[in-house]
């Protein structure tokens, strides 16, 4: 159901929205001090591309600083713009020496190709090559685009909308819901920037969300996987082809509804009109991001943004333990990439839960979180999203609740073989037995006896015996059998994972 404040919320929506602002955009002062620490940057690395390079490679500020739109203490994003038809290993060598020439501090990270991420002045930033294409052309890696989405806000936002913008964010990042990389896969900067440019405002933004359906019972607090699929048809098409907002012309929405069919959300980027950018957003968070909406403009509040939201996320005092059913594993947390490494968790507990499936089961639900020692330094990127929680002293660990229907498997079940006729049925009988091989439904079948019939050990004997992802390689789960020490808290914190999705973030959902 569609939801606007009403009169009586208005006085408590504006005092909210101010604090936000207060606490999340920068003075002008600040602001100065920002653009002025930016354009250092900059001129410190025009000096070290004319240094490193003897090919035109042009420096351009972009992100949130270039478009005005940054949240206190922001990332400087300085984009190195490559001739056309530069190679791979051109542009990978000579981002990584003009990036490490001009940071302090310097580390690689990768999208499709290696940048540097670094500090200078006293703020994170990132150097990243790509290749300077005109707008509409061939993209060659990820970020190609990404100074023609500069233009393109930064020629289109007032003033005003700026601070709209910051609102968006603040309330994203505060329920878990802000990035587009695989530890949120959420909203990214640029796709909060074009929302407020299509609705006018933060508010129209979040009444807009919350008169969408939600599909699906996904956890606040963890994040889940089912094996039975919510078939989620698409949305109606976000298309930017009014006046003010035309750059690059859409297609028919009927186009996009069968080219992203599988996508839920679809927002077509005004400047590449084949993009999705609502892609990475998965179902679950977006139901999440819903709920939150809603709850929010029912009773407007502090705790739905950063920076008042903390994280890592805390059990409180008195937190429920009845989850009913669900039969406790856990991995050690590996290390590296933690975008890479939750992709290939997800992936690993998809091929788990079909696996069960095969093995009997009619539905699997897998919850997971990560869980970490009071104090115990984690990777930020973790943070961002809203599933590690304080607790423990064994190290960080993914803890992994797995429920299942039914609970219990026949000790029987019906095999099914060939065709009755086809040639590879003599091999059927010989391996069965001739006697206990029978006819059904034009196959043949034989009964046989289940060794194993719970789900916890199905899914400790799958994981031992799958082959992993290089992240997850040679690491063995740990069986936590109900009552053990050091559990209770854990199963509490999935059912507050219930609760938080339930009442997103201790809100009223009307």
């Amino acid at each position: 159901m569609m939801l606007k404040p009403t009169s009586k919320r208005m006085s408590g929506l504006k005092e909210v929205l101010a604090s936000v602002l207060e606490s999340t955009r920068p003075s002008p002062r600040e602001r100065e001090a920002i653009i002025r620490v930016g354009r250092e940057l900059l001129s410190k690395v025009e000096e070290a591309t004319r240094q490193a390079c003897d090919i035109d490679v042009r420096p351009v500020m972009a992100g949130s600083v270039a478009k005005g739109t940054m949240m206190k203490d922001p990332d400087l994003d300085i984009f190195l713009l490559f001739p056309p038809g530069t190679d791979h290993d051109t542009l990978e060598r000579l981002g990584l020496e003009i990036g490490t020439r001009s940071l302090d501090r310097p580390t690689r990270k990768y999208t499709q190709h290696p940048y540097i991420t670094g500090g200078f002045g006293g703020f994170a930033a990132d150097i990243v090559p790509c290749l300077d294409i005109k707008k509409g052309g061939k993209v060659q890696t990820a970020v190609d685009r990404t100074p023609h989405h500069t233009e393109y806000v930064g020629s289109r936002l007032t003033e005003g909308m700026e601070a709209e913008v910051v609102l968006l964010k603040s309330f994203l990042k505060g329920i878990g819901a802000y990035g587009a990389e695989e530890t949120v896969r959420g909203f990214s900067g640029y796709l909060a920037e074009l929302m407020v440019l299509y609705f006018g405002g933060f508010i129209p933004v979040l009444t807009h969300l919350s008169s969408l359906e939600v599909k699906g019972p996904a956890p606040g607090g963890c994040e889940e996987i089912r094996s039975e699929n919510t078939g989620d048809d698409p949305l109606e098409p976000l298309l930017f082809d009014r006046r003010d907002l035309l750059d690059q012309a859409p297609v028919e929405k009927r186009r996009y509804l069968e080219l992203f069919r599988n996508d839920r959300y679809i927002v077509i980027d005004p400047i590449d009109p084949g993009r999705n950018v609502a892609s990475p957003i998965a179902s679950q968070t977006l139901d999440l991001i819903i709920r939150a909406c809603s709850s929010f403009l029912g009773d407007p509040s502090l705790g739905y943004f950063h920076p008042f939201t903390k994280r890592p996320n805390r059990p409180e005092e008195g937190t429920r333990n009845d989850l009913k059913g669900g039969v406790l594993v856990s991995v050690p947390l590996p290390e590296g990439d933690p975008g890479m490494i939750m992709s290939q968790l997800r992936k690993d507990l998809i091929k788990a839960s079909r696996e069960l499936v095969r093995g009997g089961f009619d539905d699997v639900r897998m919850r997971y979180l990560i869980s970490m020692p009071s104090g115990h330094p984690l990777d930020p990127n973790y943070l961002k999203g809203r599933y590690v929680w304080e607790g423990g002293s064994d190290g960080p660990r993914i803890f992994i609740s797995l429920d299942a229907d039914p609970a219990i498997l026949d000790e029987e079940f019906v095999h099914s073989g060939p065709p009755v006729g086809n040639r590879q049925g003599d091999n059927f009988r010989s391996k069965h037995g001739r006697e206990n091989v029978f006819e059904q439904d034009g196959n043949l079948m034989v009964r046989k006896r289940r060794t194993l019939r719970e789900v916890g050990p199905m899914f400790l004997r799958y994981w031992n015996d799958a082959s992993h992802p290089s992240g997850f390689k040679g690491i063995e789960p740990t069986f936590h059998p109900e009552g053990e020490a050091g559990t209770t808290w854990l199963q509490g914190v999935l059912q507050r994972g219930q609760d938080l999705w339930d009442h997103p973030l201790n809100g009223k959902v009307n």
